[in-house]
């Protein structure tokens, strides 16, 4: 009859037995893992085809929207900041060149018409209006811009110092002087010895600005966009 001491080593002698379930729950986990990782490989794959075709979507949209930009209109004159630079003093028959900055200080771009019949300039002496430049307009007559909110136009006007009377044609040099009958009768030995002789002034031009203080502003389209500045003609 085996003692105990012989029944602790016959049990401590038996194998143990296999941990069946451990193992069970290794390979589910393993076959979970698989399943999760196939089930994430499906959703990315969903999802960057679903971003593709929208991505693909939004750029057919916007290549076929088509801006309409509004058509430009004239500018305000009330919202034009105009510098004029012309010259304080001149000479008689000299006349001058004027120089002028439009600035469009509006909220949009305009058009802004500088050319010659549109951009002009009035000269007046007194009550009279001595000159106007839109009268014979210099070409371009027509020179419309688009200038931008902030941006500027310049145009160069130049007045030749005759006045509107005197017409859009070249001014004709003056005519030499004549001599008098009392020249004439200087030159001539029949003369009495008594006569004497006395040249003839050369004619003046009377379309030709005489001395004196005048006026200058601008006009756009026949509306006033500066204040007077003065000048002199010495």
């Amino acid at each position: 009859r085996p003692t105990g001491a012989r029944l602790r080593r016959a049990a401590t002698s038996l194998p143990p037995r296999p941990r069946y379930w451990l193992r069970w729950l290794l390979v589910i986990a393993v076959v979970l893992g698989i399943i999760g990782a196939i089930a994430y490989a499906m959703i990315a794959s969903a999802t960057w085809v679903r971003a593709t075709i929208r991505s693909q979507d939004d750029a057919e949209a916007a290549s076929s929207v088509h801006t309409v930009y509004p058509n430009p209109v004239a500018c305000d004159a009330a919202q034009l900041n105009v510098a004029v630079d012309a010259p304080k003093e001149t000479t008689v028959g000299a006349g001058m060149s004027i120089e002028a900055t439009l600035t469009n200080e509006g909220g949009d771009a305009c058009l802004l018409d500088i050319g010659g019949a549109s951009l002009g300039a009035v000269i007046n002496s007194g009550d009279q209006t001595v000159w106007t430049s839109t009268t014979c307009p210099a070409e371009p007559t027509e020179r419309p811009l688009l200038v931008d909110v902030g941006e500027s136009a310049r145009a160069s006007l130049t007045w030749s110092g005759m006045s509107t009377a005197a017409g859009c044609s070249p001014s004709e040099p003056a005519p030499d002087p004549t001599p008098s009958p009392e020249t004439s009768a200087a030159q001539d030995p029949s003369a009495s010895p008594g006569a004497s002789a006395s040249p003839s002034p050369s004619p003046v031009n009377p379309n030709v600005a005489a001395a004196g203080t005048y006026r200058l502003h601008l006009q756009l389209d026949g509306t006033d966009i500066t204040g007077e500045q003065v000048f002199l003609i010495q």
